[in-house]
Formats: structure tokens, C-alpha cells, sequence
């Protein structure tokens, strides 16, 4: 599903006219506004990297990776950032096995 749904977010930023900057924004505020915060943080994380091209909109996702890793603080043997950076690649697997599989 992850393909469609990156196409489909990617459209609806294009059509509001929302340069890159202003909805990688809007991602970020949208994170400190939802309840389920690590589940839904990380896979907005995963859509604004698959969607955004420029280096400033990649650049203001960055407080989401940050809220992602102090999630994982306490861990002590793994770092929050290397844990957060493994469930996106596990998200791209998982995404691109469901289109594979089709």
C-alpha cells in the first residue's frame, strides 16, 4: 500500500500548490498533534523521505527522526537513531515486497 498512498500524499501537496518546504512542515506539526505518536511519527518519517526531494524539506522532517530516537533512548545497546533508521528501511522492505508480490 505504501506506494499508492506516497503517490496519492505526493498528489494532494501538488495540487493544494504546497511547495516541499510547507508540507514537510505541515508533516512535522501534524506528528505533535497525534495521539499514537511513534507509530504514525515513523511512518510520516517514511512517506515525507519517499516524497520530498529537496534538501531543506528533507531538513525539516528532522524533528520527527529526533522525537523518533528519544523514543528509543533508554535502550543503552542500540541508539535511537540507528533503531529508527532500521524500521524505515523495514517499512521500504515491506513496501516494496507488496508491490513485488502483486
Amino acid at each position: 500500500h505504501h506506494p499508492r498512498s506516497i503517490s496519492s500524499l505526493s498528489y494532494v501537496f501538488s495540487m493544494y500548490k504546497l511547495s516541499e518546504d510547507k508540507a514537510a512542515k505541515i508533516l512535522t506539526d501534524l506528528v505533535s498533534t497525534i495521539p499514537e505518536k511513534v507509530a504514525s511519527a515513523g511512518k510520516i518519517l517514511f512517506f515525507g523521505e519517499h516524497i520530498f526531494k529537496t534538501p531543506e524539506a528533507r531538513a525539516k522532517l528532522e524533528p520527527i527522526r529526533t522525537f523518533l530516537a528519544s523514543q528509543y533512548r533508554d535502550l543503552g545497546t542500540i541508539s535511537g537513531e540507528v533503531i529508527v533508521k532500521n524500521s524505515q528501511l523495514a517499512m521500504g522492505e515491506a513496501a516494496y515486497k507488496s508491490v513485488v508480490a502483486r
